[in-house]
């Protein structure tokens, strides 16, 4: 079951990623902010190409012109308002040219089971897909669930947590929700650990398995040798070297 889900996410993603991601639609919408560089060129003046970084408080400095607000401005905005600074003192009908070369503002962390972990900018407004399907996709060492944590203007952290089962087997359009700049969205791996299982069961011992995966636990020990009762509280995820007794009841 989990292999086939795995194969499901992959294909999904690849089939819908044309459609979730244009490259050249979202670097046109996208609004510059701090930290991002920008590749400026003047057309016919060499002295004015120049690279810049985008400053805490979103302002950047180029000759003739010296500071200029750049926060907020799309690539297009900024090409137009730096031609207009110069035809108003210096030049007649500047062609300027803006590229962004490093997005930095607007970013998001992608950790844990997808193939290509990493930092990815955030261009214009993308959803949860979208990112994941940049990251390469969900690897068959993820767990059921995939987690958001989101900082909010008071500095708390807030966690996400979604099912993907819901989100892609079940297509509920409400859970791809999405992203902001600094979100953390996390797939845990699932890791096999080790569980040792006694008592009123037919195959006691130790076991290995995923640490979410409670049902194939209680199949790999077979029917219970009579009614019985736990030691202790069933949890959602196993941990490694855990003790289980099943204890006559």
């Amino acid at each position: 079951m989990k292999s086939k889900l795995i194969i499901f996410i992959t294909v999904y993603l690849i089939l819908i990623s044309p459609h979730l991601f244009s490259q050249e639609k979202v670097t046109t919408d996208y609004r510059i902010g701090p930290k991002d560089l920008l590749d400026i060129s003047v057309f016919g003046l060499d002295e004015l190409t120049k690279t810049v970084r985008v400053s805490e408080d979103g302002r950047i400095s180029l000759p003739l012109v010296g500071e200029v607000e750049v926060e907020g401005i799309t690539k297009a905005g900024l090409e137009k308002k730096l031609s207009q600074l110069l035809e108003e003192k210096y030049l007649q009908n500047p062609q300027v040219t803006v590229f962004i070369s490093e997005y930095q503002s607007k970013r998001v962390s992608v950790l844990g089971a997808v193939r290509n972990p990493g930092p990815y900018e955030l261009l214009g407004r993308q959803t949860l897909l979208q990112i994941i399907s940049q990251a390469g996709g969900i690897t068959n060492e993820s767990g059921r669930e995939i987690i958001v944590i989101r900082e909010a203007e008071d500095g708390v952290s807030t966690a996400l947590k979604i099912s993907i089962d819901d989100l892609f087997l079940e297509g509920d359009a409400r859970l791809n929700i999405p992203l902001q700049p600094n979100d953390i969205v996390n797939i845990p791996i699932d890791r096999i650990v080790n569980i040792y299982v006694f008592g009123q069961v037919r195959r006691p011992g130790a076991l290995g398995v995923r640490r979410s995966n409670i049902p194939t636990l209680l199949q790999a020990i077979g029917p219970p040798l009579s009614h019985f009762k736990l030691s202790s509280k069933i949890k959602s995820h196993l941990r490694a070297n855990e003790f289980w007794n099943f204890l006559s009841s």
